[in-house]
């Protein structure tokens, strides 16, 4: 049950990082236009929200090995 909280929250927060992007999108102008603005806020989100998954994965990963029975 915590690997499918975990999966669940991991799919989440991808589908967050794509309403963003698009809402970056909106804002800014379109990444596949290459507007630089947009390419370059898209590509740090993108970085932050990578970086984030990878250290909550860790943790979760941590937890299930070290707390469960």
């Amino acid at each position: 049950m915590m690997l499918l909280a975990a999966g669940c929250s991991i799919m989440g927060t991808f589908f967050l990082l794509l309403s963003m992007v698009d809402a970056i999108q909106l804002k800014f102008g379109l990444v596949s236009c290459n507007i630089p603005l947009a390419v370059g806020t898209t590509f740090a989100l993108a970085a932050l929200v990578v970086a984030g998954l990878v250290f909550y994965g860790a943790t979760v990963a941590y937890a299930l090995t070290h707390y469960l029975p």
